[in-house]
């Protein structure tokens, strides 16, 4: 069993909080939150939904929010598996 380091650690809690993130995402898009579901524009450097609406209209928001927000929870589960596995 490989000793555990600081940069292990960080890396579990970097992928716990992408896990907890995207998490929070989905079940803001399944209550409709409106920051999430019509972003203020100023939200375009930290949430991509918010550059589509820039650029398309708030017609494909929803659409994009529901791909980021799933993407983003695999991507995050993805690389906290890994990390474990590596831990193992």
């Amino acid at each position: 069993m490989p000793a555990t380091n600081s940069i292990d650690v960080i890396a579990v809690f970097a992928s716990l909080i992408g896990v907890v993130f995207s998490v929070l995402l989905v079940y803001g898009l399944q209550q409709k939150w409106r920051w999430i579901v019509d972003p203020p524009e100023w939200m375009f450097m930290i949430y991509f939904p918010a550059v589509v609406k820039i650029v398309w209209g708030p017609k494909y928001v929803l659409r994009v929010a529901y791909i980021t927000a799933y993407g983003s929870l695999i991507m995050s589960l993805i690389g906290l598996i890994q990390i474990l596995i590596h831990l193992i």
